[in-house]
């Protein structure tokens, strides 16, 4: 009886080696099958479809954020395709979904900046009137598409308060915000005829002064506070010359006179000078310079004459002297 169990004990486990010893022979087999199942499955995703692929610029879909009515845009799209060197425009589609609010102008290859012509393809679209509609944009499998938003045109003054010169024409429409097409501007009109004269729409200013101009824009009356100003003086405007060489013997003391005439239109509080005293050849390496801030008080179309101050030189007299005008101020 005992060894009837021993003996049934030892057929089991060497039926158990034997499943062990099936599997491991097994192994290998499975292993090489594999090798031949991998490569077809690693080949089944690298078709065409892993490499065709098409890219949106992301500057160029920003821009579409705010879209008035007869804006252009140019959305960039860049496309892989292995089978292809170069993409041509002609084999992208673009078509809009409501062509009378948006409208697809052209499609070309861009060859320009830092754009490659091969891939990059320009689709330009125009904004035609306020509303909603879908961009398409296809090439072979790819579809991208676009929802964009025209908003309602818009004008409007932003700044209630403005700058004109004198001397210069301005025009109504320089003072108005506008998104999207050309305001209807009527009905232009100024506070003070005297200060800002309105022409047409051309607003002249004829003295410095303040007026306000208001003017109906797209049917709603608007308005802004302008003041006008002279233009800032130049250089030419400064005109000057030597006045004179002052020099005592008996003291040494040494002046220069300049001239100053004043052919701007606003008045004249300073001007920086350097000045240099030239004395004998004999003296000619000493050239006294003198930089000094003068303050004068110039107005429009008037003269005045400074005198400066350039030292003791009680060896010997400069002979010439030459200045230049480094700066000056006005209000």
């Amino acid at each position: 009886m005992l060894n009837k169990k021993r003996e049934q004990k030892l057929k089991n486990q060497l039926s158990f080696a034997f499943r062990i010893r099936r599997i491991f022979l097994l192994i290998p087999l499975l292993l090489l099958c594999l090798s031949f199942v991998i490569p077809t499955q690693v080949h089944a995703q690298t078709d065409d479809s892993y490499f065709l692929n098409m890219w949106l610029n992301t500057k160029s879909l920003a821009d579409l954020k705010n879209v008035y009515p007869g804006h252009t845009n140019i959305i960039v799209a860049t496309i892989s395709d292995p089978d292809l060197s170069k993409i041509p425009a002609s084999k992208v589609s673009a078509t809009s979904s409501n062509p009378s609010v948006l409208k697809v102008i052209d499609k070309y290859n861009i060859d320009f900046a830092n754009y490659h012509p091969n891939m990059d393809i320009g689709i330009e679209i125009e904004a035609m009137k306020a509303g909603k509609a879908t961009l398409t944009i296809q090439y072979k499998t790819i579809v991208k598409k676009l929802d964009i938003t025209v908003k309602k045109s818009t004008a409007f003054i932003k700044k209630k308060k403005g700058t004109m010169l004198m001397g210069y024409h301005y025009f109504m429409r320089d003072f108005v915000t506008v998104h999207g097409k050309e305001p209807s501007i009527k009905k232009i009109k100024s506070s003070n005829k005297k200060i800002i004269k309105v022409s047409g729409q051309k607003l002249i200013p004829k003295k410095p002064g303040k007026a306000t101009i208001s003017a109906v824009i797209n049917g709603k009356k608007q308005s802004i506070r302008i003041t006008v100003k002279s233009p800032a003086p130049t250089y030419d405007q400064l005109k000057s010359k030597k006045a004179g060489l002052i020099y005592d013997s008996y003291s040494g003391k040494c002046y220069v006179k300049i001239k100053f005439t004043n052919k701007s239109q606003r008045t004249i509080t300073k001007v920086q000078l350097k000045t240099t005293l030239f004395f004998d050849d004999a003296w000619d390496d000493m050239k006294p310079v003198k930089k000094k801030n003068v303050k004068v008080n110039i107005k429009p179309g008037k003269s005045q004459t400074v005198k400066i101050y350039f030292g003791k030189y009680p060896v010997l007299a400069p002979n010439r002297w030459k200045y230049e005008i480094l700066q000056f101020w006005y209000r």
